[in-house]
């Protein structure tokens, strides 16, 4: 009787123990299941199925390590960031595939995604500096080391527009100083619009303040110099024929 009741309890035993033992963790290894995984994980960010779809991917990165889908998963898993709305972390993970696959066919892609997210962030010329200055420098640095990326003619737009903000927000200051009387600051920004877009929409006027910057600061030469160039570009100018 007591023989039994110890096998009994050993029994018991044994299936508590295996029964709280913790499960092995899916491992994926045939090329199939990488396949069929991505997929999977593809359909769940469509679905906005964003955290399903992470695990997915995240696994895809563990368990993969011919290359062959790890660099997809990780691509994927920063887009999956940006349409949730996640800009900041999505661009983490775009820059985490830039640092790993530089070399990547997609890269161009991973470099054209964060340029973007700087891009979409610009508003008008006083709050979107900053955001101007760091797309511009994307967008850049993507014509550079991917010469060849698809994206060439808007990526050209964008630079223009980027350049175009940039170069306003810095007139915004250089007038505001201006209109200050503070004309040294006025010409620090203004002279540097003029060497860094030379073709700004707004040059008549910035040549104009120039002008007048360096007359009432009693430079007459350099006052000079720009009044005949604001003459010579723009003959039929309203503001230079003030101050002949």
């Amino acid at each position: 009787m007591r023989k039994i009741r110890g096998a009994y309890f050993f029994i018991v035993f044994l299936v508590i123990v295996f029964s709280c033992a913790k499960k092995p963790e899916l491992k994926l290894s045939a090329d199939s299941e990488f396949e069929d995984s991505f997929e999977k994980a593809n359909k769940y960010i469509e679905e906005k199925q964003y955290e399903d779809a992470r695990d997915l991917l995240n696994k895809i990165k563990t368990y993969d390590t011919t290359d062959k889908y790890a660099p997809l998963a990780q691509l994927r898993l920063a887009d999956s960031y940006l349409k949730e709305e996640e800009p900041e972390i999505a661009m983490e993970e775009y820059s985490r595939f830039l640092d790993m696959y530089s070399r990547h066919i997609y890269a161009a892609y991973a470099q054209y995604q964060i340029a973007m997210i700087y891009f979409k962030e610009m508003t008008d010329a006083e709050r979107g500096y900053e955001s101007a200055k760091k797309a511009l420098e994307e967008l850049e640095t993507l014509n550079s080391l991917y010469p060849r990326n698809p994206y060439k003619e808007e990526v050209a737009s964008m630079i223009e527009k980027s350049k175009e903000t940039i170069a306003d927000h810095e007139f915004l200051v250089g007038k505001f100083y201006f209109k200050k009387k503070a004309y040294k600051g006025a010409l620090a920004r203004l002279v540097g619009v003029l060497e860094m877009f030379p073709d700004y929409k707004n040059e008549e006027e910035v040549l104009f303040l120039i002008h007048t910057s360096y007359k009432a600061l009693g430079d007459n030469d350099k006052a000079g110099q720009y009044l005949d160039l604001l003459m010579t570009k723009y003959p039929e100018s309203k503001l230079g024929a003030i101050n002949q």
